[in-house]
This record gives C-alpha cells, structure tokens and sequence, in this order.
C-alpha cells in the first residue's frame, strides 16, 4: 500500500511505498530544484527535533541552495545546507553522536562490570586472536618449556602455575574460573 511523503525539496505530498528511500516527488520537483529550493529561506529558530537552532543565513552555494549558520544546544556553531536541514538528516553538530556512545558505554559498564571483572567477557569466553594453545589463559613458555596457566580477576593477573603438561594447566585454569568467575557471573545472572 502506498503511503504519503513529503517531498524534502518542495515540501508536497507524494505517494509513495513505506520502505522507499525516495525523498523527493519526481520531475516537477527536479524542475523546481532551482527556483524553489534556492529562495526558500527557513526562517531563524529553533529546527524541530533536533539539538540545532537556525542563526542566520550564512552564504548561498551555485547549484546547491542555502547555507544557514547554526547553534547546537551545546554551544558549538555549523555551516548547514538548507537540504540538509529540511532533511532531518542532521540531528546535531555532532555532539548527540558522542552523548548516545557516552551514554551507551555506561549502561554497558553498570551491566557488565562487577568489582572490576568484565562479566560479558567472561561470558562469551572467546580465545583472543594471538592465542595459540586454543585455551583462553593458557600459553607455551619458551624459555622454560613449560605451559604457564593464568586468570585476570579485578584488573590483577594471577598467575596459576607452570606444567609439563598441556591438560594439567587447562584444569588449573578451569578451576580458576570455577573459583573467580562462578560468583561473578552467579551475580550477574543471565
């Protein structure tokens, strides 16, 4: 079923299919581009649902429209095409994107992180890349021949022992875990 869009160009209503990327109405539009498009002026304020809020008219760009000088909520100021304010393509001078991952880091440390242990990566357990034993905290020695078992708990790397032999210092390592982890994932539950 087709449904209505308005053209970002002419500001029309067009039909168009819902899951369509076409944002402007066809070739009367395309006509319009230039006469329209480049004396629309949008007046100074604030641009609904974003961070921006027009200041003045900045400069006019050959074959593109308008440029607006604008002022994000945090106090930075940006050059914009008019298109790309009517748009909505641009939310911010860019500081929305670094509050969102700000925001997202600590919702991920509070869920995550318990007395300084990343429970997600205990969790998923992945072997990191330079791993060649095939056992997360378990590696060869050179120097001493040996299989060296060790676990990273708080920020503090605890070393298990050094064994001849290859299972001997994958079940430290599980015990380890068993001891250290168990709890912290317990608490973190699932």
């Amino acid at each position: 079923m087709r449904a209505k869009k308005t053209c970002v160009i002419c500001e029309e209503l067009f039909p168009a299919f819902p899951s369509s990327s076409k944002t402007t109405c066809g070739k009367d539009c395309a006509k319009l581009r230039k006469s329209r498009a480049s004396t629309k002026i949008i007046p100074a304020g604030r641009v609904a649902g974003t961070r921006l809020t027009v200041i003045s008219l900045a400069e006019t760009v050959a074959g593109r429209g308008h440029k607006y000088l604008c002022r994000c909520d945090c106090g930075e100021e940006i050059s914009l095409l008019a298109s790309r304010l009517r748009s909505g393509e641009v939310y911010s001078c860019g500081c929305l994107r670094v509050d969102t991952a700000k925001a997202h880091t600590v919702e991920m440390r509070e869920k995550n992180i318990k007395e300084g242990t990343n429970i997600g990566n205990i969790k998923k357990n992945a072997k990191p890349a330079h791993n060649t034993s095939g056992v997360r905290g378990v590696s060869w020695h050179k120097q001493m021949q040996k299989w060296q078992a060790r676990i990273q708990v708080q920020g503090k790397m605890i070393a298990l022992g050094s064994y001849s032999d290859f299972d001997a210092a994958v079940k430290a390592r599980r015990q380890a875990e068993e001891k250290y982890f168990k709890p912290l994932v317990d608490w973190a539950g699932d």
